[in-house]
């Protein structure tokens, strides 16, 4: 196995995109964010690959794409068998969002939901929330990602487990 590269410092963001156009804009919004270590790839078997030869710190993955939407892309990283960071944090982006397409999205392991337009401030919030306070990482049958419990509120209802 290769050794991989680290960044000089700073976090690195692995940009997901099959558009150069919405590349170039994405980049400057993560530039002003403050982020300067940005992986560029339109390609999602070359992205595979980039995860397997470095080290990144966050996915930014572009839904609506032509070979693969982002939400399949992510179920690769999430039960890959070779080598990859199955837990990295991803962060998808769209322009569409709609109430499947997050629900697809959250059940296939997204950390985090973007909706384009966005701010450098928006980015730079979900990129402190994946990275300062991640949530807890669940692998059961047929969920392998975050948890997606977001609130910490123990269930005190006749249904609650006895055994915990």
């Amino acid at each position: 196995m290769q050794q991989k590269k680290a960044p000089a410092d700073g976090i690195t963001v692995l940009l997901l995109d099959d558009s150069k156009d919405r590349q170039a804009i994405t980049q400057t919004v993560l530039e002003g964010a403050g982020i300067r270590a940005v992986i560029k790839e339109t390609d999602p078997s070359r992205a595979l690959d980039i995860l397997r030869e470095h080290v990144v710190d966050v996915v930014l993955v572009e839904y609506r794409m032509a070979k693969l939407d982002g939400i399949e892309f992510v179920r690769m990283v999430r039960h890959s068998s070779d080598s990859l960071d199955s837990r990295i944090p991803v962060i998808i982006q769209t322009a569409e969002p709609t109430q499947p397409l997050v629900e697809a999205a959250r059940d296939a392991g997204v950390h985090e939901f973007l909706v384009r337009p966005f701010s450098s401030e928006q980015v730079s919030r979900h990129i402190s929330s994946v990275l300062r306070k991640p949530r807890d990482f669940v692998e059961v049958f047929g969920f392998t990602g975050p948890d997606r419990r977001r609130l910490r509120n123990p269930y005190r209802g006749p249904e609650r487990r006895t055994n915990r």
